[in-house]
C-alpha cells in the first residue's frame, strides 16, 4: 500500500503522542516506529516532488519506493536507503536509454 507524505506525518504524530504516555517498555518501540514513518514521510515527499519517478522500472518495483521488509532492514541506515534509491534511478536511466 502506498501512503503519502501527509499520511506518514500523521502516523508520526500519533506515535509521538503514544511515546509520551506509554509505559517505559513500549517507549522505544513507539519511538522506532515514529522514526521509521518519519523516514518514509521524507521519501514520499521527495517522490511527490518528482512524479516521473513513479513510473514502473524493470523488476516490477516502482522507482523510489521501498517495500515493507526493505524499510525494516534499512531503518537505521539512511545511507543504504539512499544508495538503493540511486541504484533505482540508474535502472530507470538505463530503461529510458534507446
Amino acid at each position: 500500500m502506498d501512503r503519502g507524505a501527509k499520511e506518514h506525518s500523521n502516523i508520526v504524530t500519533a506515535y509521538e503522542k503514544l511515546t509520551a504516555s506509554a509505559p517505559p517498555e513500549l517507549r522505544s518501540v513507539f519511538a522506532r516506529k515514529a522514526n521509521r514513518h518519519g523516514i518514509l514521510a521524507r521519501i514520499a515527499a521527495e517522490i511527490e516532488k518528482h512524479p516521473a519517478e513513479k513510473e514502473k522500472v524493470p523488476g516490477g518495483q516502482r522507482a523510489g519506493l521501498v517495500t515493507e521488509p526493505q524499510s525494516e532492514a534499512l531503518l537505521f541506515s539512511p545511507s543504504r536507503l539512499w544508495d538503493a534509491r540511486r541504484k533505482t534511478e540508474v535502472a530507470l536511466a538505463k530503461a529510458d536509454a534507446p
